[in-house]
């Protein structure tokens, strides 16, 4: 245990099966430390109020290794390596922002107790070849658990995002952070019925979900999603389908104000597949979609798009099944292809005050969809009419 009076400590080489910081301005530099795997994994405990630094590289001694950051104080990791199996922040904070952290088989969790933790990466490449990367993995729904990246590259190239499995969980993308992930974003995973939220946030940096599906909502009824992109991109590719609002009565809006928003996957996407699902576009934002569908098709619930400033392309857009809006209010909507059903079969298309705006870009379309002045509370009596 590290208590007393905080200092700079030379490891020439030593292991450990865990330590407690008990008072603040400990630092551990040097060679390497070596981890070894007693039960469970070392734990380093930071305790309330307290931070500590590890700037030596930090190395396993072989077996299984678990990494686990316990208490509610910080952790910082900036050695030029770090190599674990797997790696658990189960409270307070730990910030990363070395060189090169390898998580090598297998999970890499914030937050597998009943307390909530914050990863922090400010530097640095983490490349986790795990398929397990969760955020509130336990616990309650009461607290939430957050992963920030505002610099440096996270690769979970094997793995989905998993958000608020059982608790509520915030993932912030900032500055020039890269988040590259493999296998899908999934919301609310558990079947259990705690009321939970699962909030992106990208001001800046570059999310990649490169494969797997994207389903907003998964497992039940109470977990809400909110994607909110104010700068940088997001990208999805790959075969995979996106499903937005895939159970019950709980929310799930993806708004986007400035930025590139691209979701090219190649299977299907449904907004409001069962709950209720919006998608905002406003401000300079760039975003597109290929054929967006409201509701499934054997069963929908309620989606709206709202076009209020910036440009929103689509190779087609209609509704399977529920109840489908399209707002037209300032927005630019832009053709990617020729279709003979680019707007079809949506319960009511509004024209705002800012107008519909609608450009083919050369393509060949047609939109068999009522185009109304809006019936919306509070908008004008005259609208902003259409242009092509």
């Amino acid at each position: 245990q590290f208590e007393g009076t905080g200092a700079t400590i030379n490891s020439a080489g030593v292991g450990i099966n865990g330590a407690t910081f008990a008072a603040n301005g400990y630092t551990i530099q040097g060679s390497t430390l070596t981890l070894g795997s007693p039960g469970g994994g070392p734990a380093l405990t930071v305790n309330t109020g307290i931070s500590a630094t590890i700037s030596a590289p930090v190395g396993k001694a072989g077996g299984a290794t678990n990494l686990r950051k316990e208490g509610a104080g910080t952790l910082s990791l900036t050695g030029s390596t770090v190599s674990v199996d797997r790696m658990y922040v189960n409270a307070g904070t730990l910030d990363f922002s070395g060189g090169t952290m390898t998580v090598s088989t297998g999970d890499f969790i914030v937050s597998n107790t009943t307390a909530a933790a914050t990863y922090n990466q400010a530097a640095g490449t983490v490349n986790y070849g795990g398929n397990w990367l969760a955020i509130a993995n336990n616990g309650v729904g009461t607290y939430t658990s957050t992963f920030n990246l505002s610099a440096g590259t996270f690769n979970a190239n094997s793995s989905a995002l998993n958000m608020s499995v059982r608790a509520n969980a915030t993932v912030n993308i900032s500055g020039t952070g890269v988040l590259n992930v493999g296998a899908g974003l999934l919301t609310g995973h558990s079947t259990t019925t705690q009321v939970r939220t699962s909030t992106i946030n990208i001001s800046g940096g570059t999310m990649n979900v490169t494969g797997g599906n994207i389903i907003l909502s998964e497992g039940n009824s109470g977990t809400s999603t909110v994607i909110n992109q104010t700068g940088g991109v997001f990208n999805y590719t790959g075969g995979g389908s996106l499903y937005i609002g895939n159970w019950g009565a709980a929310t799930q809006s993806i708004s986007v104000s400035a930025g590139t928003f691209n979701a090219a996957n190649t299977g299907v996407q449904y907004l409001a597949v069962r709950g209720n699902a919006s998608l905002s576009v406003s401000g300079s934002a760039n975003v597109s979609f290929k054929n967006l569908q409201v509701g499934h098709p054997s069963v929908g619930g309620t989606g709206t798009v709202h076009l209020d400033g910036g440009t929103l392309t689509l190779d087609s857009m209609g509704r399977n099944n529920g109840t489908g809006y399209f707002n037209f209010n300032g927005g630019t909507l832009l053709a990617a292809a020729g279709s003979g059903s680019f707007m079809s079969n949506l319960t009511r298309a509004n024209v705002r005050n800012g107008g519909a705006i609608i450009n083919d870009q050369g393509y060949q379309i047609t939109i068999a969809q009522a185009l109304l002045h809006s019936d919306l509370g509070g908008d004008a009596a005259t609208d902003g009419g259409l242009s092509k």
